[in-house]
């Protein structure tokens, strides 16, 4: 019996390492490659000046991300469908502002937009291993980012005897939803105004 269990986990290992499942890449994904590597003239002091004068789409804008000091500016690629997500700030002083680091197109979904963004960086800089993302604008001027799994599991427990199984779950709690940043410019136009004091 132990020999059969071997030799069937045996068999899908090496089938799994024969046989990498991907995909082609899809037209978010060749606009990324093309791209990457390249550094806009925008930072933190002139990202206003930047943005200014254009016709602005929902998305484009300065933001902050959530639970870090890094900014992001996101403008759209003139002539193309495309939006182009530049760091303009980051903790990572080895990451120069005006880096692209990913970029986002329209769903179907109003307030959607489907990302691709770069999740590794080296010790030169260099930004790699870009992750599937869905980005939504919510009603309050804030951004959120869910990232994409999209994977194969196999649960190798299930050739075990039911005798020998042992129930072994993660918990997380925390909600996929929280990940994301807040608009930094241009301000909302139906944001409320707080009575300030003096």
């Amino acid at each position: 019996m132990l020999k059969r269990i071997v030799l069937i986990v045996i068999a899908i290992a090496t089938m799994l390492k024969a046989e990498p499942i991907s995909a082609a890449p899809d037209e978010l994904e060749k606009y990324l490659e093309s791209v990457s590597g390249e550094r806009e003239d925008i930072n933190v002091i002139n990202a206003d000046a930047y943005l200014e004068g254009r016709g602005l789409t929902s998305i484009e804008g300065v933001w902050r991300t959530s639970g870090s000091e890094g900014m992001m500016a996101i403008v759209a690629d003139s002539g193309t469908i495309f939006h182009r997500i530049i760091v303009l700030e980051s903790p990572d002083r080895n990451i120069l502002p005006g880096t692209v680091m990913g970029v986002c197109t329209a769903l179907g979904r109003n307030n959607s937009y489907d990302a691709r963004i770069y999740t590794t960086e080296s010790t030169s800089g260099i930004l790699s291993k870009p992750k599937r993302f869905t980005l939504t604008l919510s009603d309050d001027g804030r951004l959120i980012m869910e990232p994409i799994t999209n994977k194969l599991k196999v649960n190798l427990w299930r050739f075990l005897p039911y005798m020998f199984r042992m129930s072994v779950v993660r918990v997380n709690n925390r909600p996929d939803n929280l990940d994301g940043a807040v608009r930094v410019y241009p301000e909302a136009k139906d944001s409320p105004l707080t009575t300030r004091y003096l």
